[in-house]
């Protein structure tokens, strides 16, 4: 039952297989008290604030059956948020650049100085963070993407693909520019000419994507994206690439199906475009991440005082965008960029600033088990 719900005193309709009697057991007072049966009419209320036994009587009178029922109430308001400070890096705080990175169960924090990228490793709930052994070059912080839980990285025109806490090193046929999204089966980049890119076998070969608008603009900076089974077919993902352009004052968004069963992606990207209408659109705010949460997407970004905007939510794959009122970010981050934000498996939101404080954070029912 919900939140507050007082389950001290409800009335019940209990029904019975071939016209059983109902007996309802004391709650004793003290450990001496002798167990004693009343019987129970609909009329009556009873006391669930502890867990109550029902006795069935047959007509007969000689045989029964005993049941204990408990009323569960949730302790929790569904959609309130808790936060909690995690950590405090201090070496973030002299980053240009952060992006938080979670692959299942694991969380990483890249941070650049624009020459090299860092690379933290979290522990097991997130208190702890240790740099790794492997540095990258400036830009390596956004050409990162995860694909199975596996986390691959553009850096120095390699793509370093880290699985089961071991780096590999794969040497692509096309030079890239930018890393920009991943699927199940696929990853997606940006060639040196700005063009969409796919590879099927992990970064190795790249082939040219077919777009829907060819005069629509693509992202050119703050890149992010989803992923999302569609709700009609467990085999088809949907991938919504996210960013801004000096081409818009708003938020881009390009999508693309992929039939995970079957050896190609051949389906085109198709531009969302709001033909005009920009009631509902995301406006472009500084350091704009997208992330997949609560079965939706969610924009976050910075207001021009460096203050966090107002969460922004989509249902539509990024067509339309409505403030999300339930998501309120910790009131002691650090105003101003950089910042990072992502979802991990567990529905917790992590997200850094540029201070070096670590937050992690869920909605409650995000939590709650089923």
């Amino acid at each position: 039952l919900p939140y507050t719900t007082n389950v001290s005193s409800v009335l019940a309709t209990i029904t019975t297989k071939n016209s059983g009697l109902v007996y309802l057991k004391n709650i004793k007072e003290t450990e001496d008290e002798e167990d004693t049966f009343i019987y129970h009419s609909s009329e009556d209320s009873i006391d669930f604030s502890e867990p109550r036994t029902l006795r069935i009587l047959a007509l007969n009178g000689e045989v029964w059956r005993d049941y204990e029922v408990k009323v569960n109430v949730h302790q929790q308001p569904a959609d309130s948020m808790n936060w909690q400070q995690m950590a405090t890096i201090d070496e973030l705080a002299q980053m240009a650049h952060l992006k938080v990175i979670a692959t299942g169960e694991e969380r990483f924090i890249l941070g650049s100085d624009d020459t090299t990228t860092q690379l933290w490793v979290a522990n097991a709930d997130g208190t702890a963070w240790t740099v790794g052994n492997t540095a990258f070059d400036g830009d390596a912080w956004k050409n990162t993407v995860v694909k199975n839980n596996d986390l691959f990285v553009l850096s120095s025109g390699e793509i370093q693909r880290m699985s089961s806490g071991s780096w590999t090193a794969i040497t692509p046929d096309k030079t890239l520019q930018q890393l920009v999204a991943a699927a199940s089966t696929a990853l997606f980049a940006l060639s040196a000419d700005g063009t969409l890119m796919i590879s099927d076998d992990d970064g190795a070969t790249w082939t040219e994507e077919q777009v829907d608008d060819t005069e629509a603009p693509l992202p050119t900076a703050d890149m992010s994206y989803t992923v999302r089974t569609t709700k009609t077919n467990s085999e088809i993902e949907r991938v919504t690439l996210f960013g801004t352009s000096n081409a818009s004052d708003y938020l881009l968004a390009w999508s693309k199906l992929i039939d995970t069963k079957k050896a190609d992606n051949t389906t085109e990207w198709s531009f969302v475009d709001t033909a005009g209408d920009t009631r509902y659109v995301a406006p472009k705010l500084a350091g704009m991440t997208v992330i997949n949460y609560d079965g939706t997407d969610m924009a976050f970004g910075q207001q021009a005082d460096g203050t966090m905007s107002t969460t922004l939510q989509s249902y539509d794959s990024g067509i339309t965008w409505k403030k999300n009122t339930t998501i309120v970010l910790p009131d002691e981050l650090a105003t101003g960029v950089p910042f990072g934000i992502a979802a991990d498996s567990a529905n917790y939101l992590w997200i850094i600033d540029h201070s070096g404080q670590v937050w992690r954070g869920r909605i409650n029912r995000l939590g709650w088990g089923k």
